[in-house]
């Protein structure tokens, strides 16, 4: 009988409507590519929920803020916060021809830190990381920018 109880319990948490207010915050181009698509459907399925989504790639203090959810790029730097891993997101290192024919086109990692890269990240830590072979290493790359 408890089994066929804890069994009910579970079927009508299911059936449990969310309500209220939930406040997220994730990187603008994740937004823009990715949630177009979902929150439509995500609102008709749960229509008494408010959600509040601020797109913005700036470091935000979940607590302070308010936020319920924040989606993040990247190692989590606050380990006081619940962390799950959503997938692996790949990155290349790409230059238009142009750029390349004028400036060469660099063979390692080191040869980057001579060249005018895009920084992306937060001000001040713009470290490309790279698979050396059997390592990872991280090179500080410059670039006007940001």
């Amino acid at each position: 009988l408890e089994e066929l109880y804890e069994a009910e319990q579970n079927i009508l948490a299911r059936q449990q409507k969310l309500a209220g207010s939930f406040r997220v915050s994730l990187p603008m181009t994740y937004g823009i590519r990715h949630l177009a698509s979902l929150i439509i459907e995500f609102q008709s399925a749960h229509p008494e929920l408010v959600v509040h989504i601020d797109m913005d790639d700036r470091y935000v203090d979940v607590v302070g803020e308010g936020y319920d959810m924040v989606l993040r790029i990247g190692n989590l730097e606050d380990s006081t916060l619940i962390a799950r891993c959503l997938g692996k997101l790949p990155m290349v290192i790409c230059a238009s021809p142009s750029y390349l024919h004028l400036h060469g086109t660099p063979q390692t990692g080191a040869e980057l830190i001579k060249h005018n890269c895009l920084l992306y990240g937060r001000e001040g830590q713009y470290g490309w990381k790279l698979n050396t072979g059997s390592s990872l290493s991280t090179f500080a790359v410059q670039g006007n920018l940001s």
